[in-house]
């Protein structure tokens, strides 16, 4: 493989992972406690607290490839290439609950 191939081969897999890694931010960006919790609310003596479930779910993947078929005299089939990557995902949130606190106690 020449080394124009192998430079186009590695920036190639240098975007799929920089893909993978923003995905994978973006994830775990979502996946944090105050995307649960509400901003708590005093109202008379007690402090409600909403709550809410959040879910993200998501797949990707890359693919890469290069090659170098049989050249036979007089043609050039030394070329080769490839490369891809794709992902999706869906984030979902819903309110389930209210916490509430008393002097009394905590319900929920």
């Amino acid at each position: 493989m020449t080394k124009r191939k192998v430079d186009i081969l590695e920036k190639q897999e240098a975007a799929s992972l920089a893909f993978s890694q923003k995905t994978v931010e973006d994830m775990f960006a979502t996946a944090d406690v105050s995307k649960v919790y509400g901003k708590p609310i005093k109202y008379e003596t007690a402090l409600i607290i909403p709550a809410a479930e959040v879910l993200w779910v998501g797949g990707f993947g890359a693919g890469s490839g290069f090659g170098e078929g049989p050249v036979q005299e007089g043609e050039d089939f030394g070329v080769g290439g490839g490369s891809g990557s794709g992902g999706g995902g869906r984030s979902f949130a819903r309110p389930v609950a209210v916490v509430i606190s008393t002097e009394e106690g905590v319900r929920v």
